[in-house]
């Protein structure tokens, strides 16, 4: 059975920071971490990220968080958007992190494995924790890229990929369905 899907969020209102989530990325991929087995969610896969200490702001959380899954050094660049999950009530703020320094050491008891994923192979892996689907929307409805020296730029918002649908995996629903359901049932013509 599949989890439910968390609700995006980006009021700017959202103010209990529980976790933040960092994204990767380096051309069109992500980093993307399989959970270590003792760890809650063990052997799903999900965006880098962790839980905000008491007196922490999610920017120093997030540099620090990533620091102990991989000994690299990030600095976070764009403040994306936040989610709150819905099983657990979780607030996570996502941040888009630059890559300063350091070799990716993976720290066994929180993190099994990494990949780098396009966006579609990220929503088609299995064992994905729900989460990743919204960071991923976030972050294509988002208008900051980041360019190959690290620095951060906004861009126009581009149109929604064709493989992109807003009812939750229905793939199905089209432009005259959205037309039909905003304007009621279609009549029949005589």
């Amino acid at each position: 059975m599949k989890a439910a899907n968390p609700t995006i969020q980006t009021s700017p209102f959202i103010r209990r920071c529980r976790g933040v989530i960092g994204v990767i990325s380096r051309q069109d991929r992500h980093l993307l971490i399989r959970r270590a087995i003792g760890v809650p969610k063990g052997g799903h896969w999900c965006f880098p990220g962790g839980h905000v200490e008491r007196g922490e702001t999610s920017r120093r959380a997030v540099t620090r968080e990533l620091a102990e899954e991989f000994g690299i050094t990030v600095v976070p660049i764009a403040r994306i958007g936040a989610i709150r999950v819905s099983e657990s009530g979780y607030v996570l703020v996502i941040w888009r992190v630059r890559y300063v320094s350091g070799s990716i050491a993976l720290a066994p008891a929180e993190v099994a494995d990494v990949r780098w994923c396009t966006p579609c192979q990220a929503r088609s892996m299995r064992q994905c924790l729900a989460s990743t689907a919204s960071v991923l929307e976030l972050l294509r409805r988002s208008d900051v890229r980041i360019h190959p020296d690290g620095t951060a730029a906004i861009a126009s918002r581009q149109p929604a990929p064709p493989w992109w649908s807003p009812t939750r995996g229905d793939s199905k629903r089209s432009d005259s369905f959205q037309r039909d359901a905003e304007s009621g049932p279609r009549r029949p013509r005589p």
